[in-house]
C-alpha cells in the first residue's frame, strides 16, 4: 500500500497524473450532482463538489 501511495503522490507532484474533472457542482447542489452521476453512461471523469 505504501508503494501505491508513493506512486500516486509522486505522479501528482511531477504532473504525470492529472485527475480528469467532468463537472463541478456547488455543495448545495449535491442532489443535482448525484442525479448527474447516476445518469452518466460513461464513468470517465470526476464529479467535484465545491465548498464556498
Amino acid at each position: 500500500m505504501d508503494e501505491a501511495v508513493e506512486f500516486i503522490e509522486g505522479g501528482f507532484a511531477t504532473g504525470d497524473l492529472i485527475p480528469v474533472i467532468d463537472r463541478t457542482f456547488a455543495f448545495e447542489d449535491f442532489l443535482d450532482a448525484y442525479a448527474y452521476m447516476a445518469s452518466k453512461r460513461d464513468k470517465h471523469g470526476k464529479i467535484v463538489l465545491t465548498l464556498n
